[in-house]
């Protein structure tokens, strides 16, 4: 498999799609950010297209090194209008691209978002009396596969949630 790369770089010489080798070892779609080799470096690129051919000599291309992310930093309808905008209005592709990724995550300074959920213990539990907002948790909980944290702890506050977190009741 072939993909083409657009350098994330701000230069005329590399306004221009690249083509390399993906290694069986990565697997890589449209969208991604990749590390490639360029000349003597290292740079990072995303990938706008992949292919069972290239229009190249094989033997000259290099290979993908890895993925950036775990994700696509950038989905399809987004390569599309990049490609339109630059076409049209005769800007650089890689100008372009950097109009749909935030520089935070140009920058690694984005990472992915956890969200935790609890689900209702089945072992048998008791909750005490006294204990009014853990009662109302479990009630809530009783015919839920699975609730947010963040729901729970707005609903019913952290103290409550995070005592039957540790009674093993969630």
């Amino acid at each position: 498999m072939f993909a083409k790369v657009i350098i994330d770089q701000d230069a005329k010489a590399l306004d221009k799609v690249f083509e390399y080798i993906i290694p069986d070892e990565v697997d890589v779609n449209a969208g991604d950010r990749v590390y490639v080799p360029f000349s003597s470096r290292i740079l990072q690129g995303f990938v706008v297209e992949t292919s069972q051919t290239c229009e190249y000599d094989e033997k000259k291309l290099k290979k993908i090194i890895s993925k950036v992310d775990q994700f696509s930093a950038i989905k399809p309808e987004m390569i599309e209008l990049m490609k339109c905008m630059a076409e049209k209005n005769h800007l650089k592709l890689a100008s372009v691209l950097r109009l749909f990724i935030p520089a935070e995550m140009r920058e690694g300074k984005v990472k992915e978002l956890f969200q935790t959920y609890y689900s209702l213990s089945k072992d048998s539990f008791e909750i005490s009396k006294s204990a009014k907002k853990q009662q109302l948790i479990a009630e809530y909980m009783k015919g839920k596969d699975k609730c947010s944290s963040s729901e729970l702890v707005k609903n019913f506050g952290a103290s409550a949630v995070k005592s039957l977190v540790e009674k093993g009741v969630l």
